[in-house]
Order: C-alpha cells, then sequence, then structure tokens
C-alpha cells in the first residue's frame, strides 16, 4: 500500500527531449542487388587490359558527391612515382636559389660598407688637406720672409761691394796720373799743344822704366805695380764673390 501511494504522489517519470529539432540525414538511395553489379567474368578474363576500363555503374551518377568521392586514405593506397634526378636537379635549384640569395644579401652589404669607408676617408683626407695647406701657406710665408731678409742682406753686400770697386778704380785711376807741370820753371817746351816740365816729364817717364833698372826712380815705379797688381787681385776676389 506504501509503495502504490508513494507512486501516486510523484509525477510519472518522462523522457527528455530537448526543444531544437533534430538534423535529418538524407536518406541514401535503395542501390540494385549485388548480383546485378558484377560483370560477368568471361569478358574480365578475356580482355586483361580492361582491369582500369571498367565502366562505372549508372547509379554512381545518381550518388550524393560525398558519397562519390572515395575516401584519402584509399587515393593514397597506389601513390605515383617519382624519378630520383628530377628530385636531384630540383634540390639543387632550391640550394642553387639560396645561395645565389645569400650572395646577393652579402655583396650589398659589402658594398654598403665600402661606401661608407670611402665617405670617411674623403672627409678625413679634406680635413688633412686644409690642416696641410694652412702648414704650407706658413711655412712658404716663413721662407719669404727669410729671403727678403737675405736679399736685404745682399743688397747691403753688393752696395758695400760696389763702393770698394770704386774705391779701388779711383785709386787705380790716380796711380796712372801724369803730374802737371808748374808754370815757374823756366825750362818749358810745347808737346801735343801743352806746355810741360822737362824735369817733371822725366821723372814720369821714369816711372813707368822696368823693375830691372838700377835707378831708385826704377825701383819705386815697380813697387806702384805691385800695389797696382795687388788691387787688381782683390778687385777678382770681389767680383768672384758676386757671382753665383
Amino acid at each position: 500500500m506504501a509503495r502504490s501511494s508513494t507512486s501516486q504522489l510523484l509525477p510519472p517519470i518522462t523522457t527528455f527531449q530537448p526543444t531544437q529539432p533534430q538534423r535529418q540525414l538524407p536518406s541514401p538511395p535503395i542501390l540494385p542487388p549485388v548480383s546485378c553489379l558484377a560483370p560477368p567474368p568471361s569478358s574480365i578474363l578475356s580482355s586483361p587490359s580492361n582491369e582500369h576500363k571498367i565502366p562505372s555503374p549508372p547509379y554512381i551518377s545518381q550518388l550524393p558527391p560525398y558519397i562519390q568521392s572515395p575516401p584519402a586514405a584509399k587515393r593514397q593506397r597506389h601513390p605515383q612515382t617519382v624519378d630520383p634526378a628530377s628530385e636531384l636537379l630540383a634540390e639543387k635549384r632550391r640550394r642553387n636559389a639560396g645561395a645565389s640569395a645569400r650572395f646577393r644579401d652579402r655583396r650589398k652589404q659589402r658594398e654598403k660598407e665600402m661606401q661608407e669607408k670611402c665617405q670617411y676617408l674623403e672627409k678625413r683626407i679634406q680635413k688633412l688637406e686644409g690642416l696641410d695647406s694652412v702648414k704650407k701657406i706658413n711655412e712658404l710665408e716663413k721662407k719669404l720672409e727669410e729671403a727678403n731678409k737675405e736679399n736685404e742682406s745682399y743688397l747691403k753686400k753688393i752696395k758695400d761691394l760696389e763702393s770698394q770697386i770704386e774705391q779701388y778704380r779711383s785709386e787705380e785711376d790716380r796711380s796712372y796720373e801724369i803730374p802737371t807741370p808748374s808754370p815757374s820753371s823756366g825750362d818749358h817746351y810745347i808737346s801735343n799743344g801743352s806746355v810741360t816740365d822737362k824735369d817733371d816729364f822725366d821723372r814720369s817717364a821714369r816711372q813707368f822704366q822696368s823693375p830691372n833698372s838700377p835707378d831708385e826712380d826704377g825701383e819705386s815705379s815697380s813697387e806702384a805695380m805691385s800695389g797696382v797688381e795687388t788691387k787688381m787681385a782683390k778687385l777678382t776676389d770681389v767680383r768672384a764673390l758676386l757671382l753665383p
């Protein structure tokens, strides 16, 4: 009695039904019996080349596409054979392409580095040339000043030497001058339109006698000639100094 009372109080147990309607799959078509699909054995045995040319039955065209296409596992049962020579060629091409790409990258990098080095060296050369030009200008200015100073000293030396030469020439001219006779002397004679004293003329003539004469006047004239020779030697020494 207790069980019947509890069963009356509890609600009846029902199955859970979802509110979303279930998707109904399309029903597959009804296939004909297998006996109809198999071709006669005589035709298969007679032509061995018909293994790959078996015509598809007409009902396959009526099947949906997901049923017509075979699965991937079945398609990959017989993979295509690849020639090893073609594989080697393809591998070589891939390696060559990679090597050429790396070579181009390295070449571009080297060209970039060389351009940067060239620019740096050009700037450095310009800077050094500027410094060298300033140094050279200063050196040339110093040399010019020294040359001007030396030129002034040379000019002074030349002027001094010229004055000495003129002095020696004047002294030489004086040594060769003939003394003029005094008009008060009694003994006069006319020579070349001029009146001279005979004694003075004789005295001047004795000065030009040879140094080997025993007269005293000859000795004095030889001394005068030796003095003139020493002066001429000095003049030649001065000229040798002036010449480059």
